[in-house]
């Protein structure tokens, strides 16, 4: 596994004889480490004897799966058109409708102040859970407090590192006695094996130079792989403890060179994104590490496509996050419109400085030589 997936890392991260401690960036208080956040979640939230949430408009459905499931009734508020919130609005939703559980989150990475949320948190008697699965560790996030504003904060390891599953759910209100129990899940393990094998066949992708007929269908493969991955990450309604493989990996990366990269590839592609004045939502501030960089255009298919002819792949996440308009609701026009025209630039650690400019670089190109895109 390491010759195949991480050869393009190993000279420069994967360290096997020394020990790195990822934990020095996470808040203080009680962890607790799973396969996958959602299933961790699900076991905190069970006791709330009342039953209520407020969840943005925009949610993943790693945040979604554990209220529904837990029969929770869910309520949404709109986000700014930054992807912010609006603390006052959140306070009037938690009066009006008697919320007893509050989530945040900080979309790809920019770091958003809740302390005004948590102080109305506090005073309503809310849980407050802060999604961080957006922001990998750091000193800078340390700093900024990510991960100890919410009453519960969770972190996906897998979304920026090279693992099959890994996550952890913070504990920051020490009158949250639970004890996550965990159990194990074939199905799990059923996930952990489909993800690794998605990793694996993107390395592929990434690799196979120009070969474009076989690329297409390869992604095509690959998202069937995905897609069966998400089915059994959903299935267990119990945690499932992080795999072996990943807790040995995660103590084996050199975390102040990946640190590093990510932040030097960050900076690159948002400056040249920003001088061309496209519509970037979220402040970059040095020392974030970002799970993409989201732009906000009319053609986004266009874009997408364009992209794709340089080599570039982006993505978009609309599938799994428009739970808010399942049941006919379109009182969120904000979120609705990130959903139809966003796409996220990659900005991870596969990608070498290099590449990194030739995003930048191109998606400046593509701007200036095609006028019929609009960005808003």
């Amino acid at each position: 596994m390491q010759i195949g997936l991480y050869r393009k890392l190993r000279l420069k991260y994967f360290i096997s004889e020394k020990r790195y401690n990822l934990e020095k960036f996470l808040p203080e208080g009680k962890k607790f480490y799973c396969s996958s956040a959602r299933n961790g979640l699900m076991e905190l939230i069970r006791p709330l004897p009342v039953k209520n949430v407020l969840l943005p408009a925009y949610v993943p459905q790693g945040i979604y799966v554990p209220f529904f499931r837990e029969d929770y009734k869910l309520h949404y508020y709109d986000v700014n058109d930054d992807l912010t919130l609006n603390s006052k609005d959140i306070e009037n939703f938690i009066i009006e409708l008697n919320i007893t559980a509050l989530v945040v989150i900080h979309y790809f990475g920019y770091i958003q102040d809740f302390s005004s949320v948590k102080q109305i948190c506090k005073k309503h008697k809310v849980l407050l859970i802060e999604d961080c699965a957006h922001v990998f560790p750091c000193k800078r996030s340390k700093e900024l407090n990510v991960g100890s504003v919410g009453d519960i904060s969770l972190f996906s390891f897998n979304k920026f590192l090279p693992l099959p599953d890994g996550a952890v759910l913070c504990i920051n209100n020490t009158e949250i006695t639970t004890d996550i129990l965990y159990r194990n899940s074939f199905s799990n393990s059923l996930a952990v094996f489909l993800l690794t094998i998605n990793m694996l066949m993107n390395t592929l992708i990434d690799n196979i130079g120009k070969l474009r007929h076989l690329k297409k269908h390869l992604i095509k493969l690959n998202s069937q792989i995905y897609e069966k991955y998400y089915h059994y990450v959903n299935l267990p309604k119990n945690p499932v403890r992080i795999s072996r493989i990943s807790r040995y990996l995660i103590s084996r990366f050199n975390y102040e060179k990946l640190i590093d990269d990510y932040q030097q590839n960050i900076l690159l592609i948002d400056k040249s994104l920003r001088e061309s004045k496209l519509n970037v939502p979220g402040h970059y501030e040095f020392g974030m590490v970002l799970f993409c960089i989201p732009v906000i255009i009319g053609k986004r298919d266009d874009l997408i496509y364009e992209l794709e002819k340089k080599g570039i792949r982006c993505t978009v996440l609309e599938k799994r996050w428009d739970y808010a308009f399942k049941n006919g609701l379109s009182n969120f026009p904000n979120a609705a419109s990130f959903i139809k025209r966003h796409c996220l630039l990659p900005v991870s650690l596969f990608i070498s400085q290099e590449e990194a400019k030739h995003i930048a670089e191109s998606v400046s190109e593509i701007f200036k030589n095609n006028t019929n895109f609009t960005q808003r």
